[in-house]
């Protein structure tokens, strides 16, 4: 029965909404062509965990990510913090339950943090805040429950700045205003490929990601960001 159904995906595909294109995509559905912008994401993130020490890492938003047990199998203790409960039990892994403004957590406590398309959605309903979100409340904790030298690897939606009801596209202007108390040590820059019966993302730069696109189709970009290891004194 499955390899029917993927049989008639493939025959169909060019003639399927966005929304299904981009949920297959998720879903990994074999054989069908296209690269979505999670597959570079979840690539960025386990290059860059590839050169740091093992140890304690929290995950923001990660309820229901296939990248969460990679991240376990790669060696870190993980710590799960979603508004959403998680059933998955996994050796090495802790789900828990909350608000990522406000995080039960001490202070300099986590060595890496990650989180892959969340903070975009903070400043609106998406995820059943009650009383509105803020991108930079979140920075700022996570800041707070890093150790020094602690790091952040992250993506939002990149290119020209706009918010819509589900989330909010940043230009180079806010990831800097976002980001101002780290340290940046990488980026990468993904962009949709133009064809429009395709739905595939490539490596790009900045100039292309400024390219206007419809709403569904905006760029992404990955950062890898340091809290320093001497903070300022005020």
């Amino acid at each position: 029965m499955w390899p029917l159904i993927e049989k008639v995906f493939k025959k169909y595909f060019t003639y399927l909404p966005w929304q299904m294109k981009y949920f297959l995509g998720k879903a990994g559905i074999g054989g069908i062509d296209l690269s979505i912008d999670r597959h570079f994401e979840y690539a960025f993130v386990i290059s860059r965990l590839s050169t740091k020490k093992k140890g304690l890492l929290l995950e923001i938003g990660g309820s229901g990510s296939l990248l969460t047990p990679i991240l376990v199998a790669l060696g870190h203790q993980v710590i799960g913090y979603d508004l959403h409960p998680w059933s998955l039990i996994y050796p090495g892994y802790e789900h828990r339950v909350g608000d990522a403004q406000t995080m039960q957590l001490e202070d300099s406590t986590i060595d890496i943090c990650v989180s892959i398309s969340c903070i975009e959605h903070m400043e609106n309903n998406r995820y059943g805040l009650q009383s509105g979100g803020s991108d930079k409340a979140v920075l700022k904790e996570i800041f707070r429950i890093l150790k020094p030298g602690g790091f952040l690897i992250f993506s939002v939606p990149y290119g020209i700045a706009k918010s819509f009801s589900l989330h909010h596209v940043y230009d180079e202007q806010q990831i800097k205003e976002l980001t101002k108390n780290f340290i940046e040590c990488s980026r990468e820059i993904y962009v949709p490929v133009s064809e429009k019966s395709l739905f595939h993302y490539r490596k790009g730069n900045e100039n292309e990601a400024k390219l206007k696109r419809p709403w569904y189709r905006y760029s992404v970009i990955a950062l890898e960001i340091q809290k320093p290891y001497e903070l300022p004194k005020i």
